[in-house]
């Protein structure tokens, strides 16, 4: 409760508003977002791309994920 903020009968807060708060920075809340939905829609695109190709080739998902980690490792 220590960064909350009233706001009526309830109360507003959460990660945003701590990092704003802790770190006493009106930019890094924001900037931290934005790097969240990036970060975020990657995941999401990859676990799509997994998927599809998991259930067009009729293998398990897993082996999909473990040959894609794999080959980027060995590439980069």
């Amino acid at each position: 409760m220590k960064y909350r903020v009233k706001n009526g009968d309830s109360f507003d807060g959460g990660p945003m508003f701590f990092v704003k708060k802790a770190f006493n920075f009106k930019i890094l809340p924001g900037l931290i977002c934005v790097l969240l939905c990036i970060y975020d829609v990657e995941v999401y695109q990859f676990n799509v791309v997994c998927e599809s190709i998991s259930r067009n080739v009729h293998i398990d998902k897993i082996f999909v994920v473990f040959f894609f980690t794999h080959n980027c490792f060995i590439c980069c």
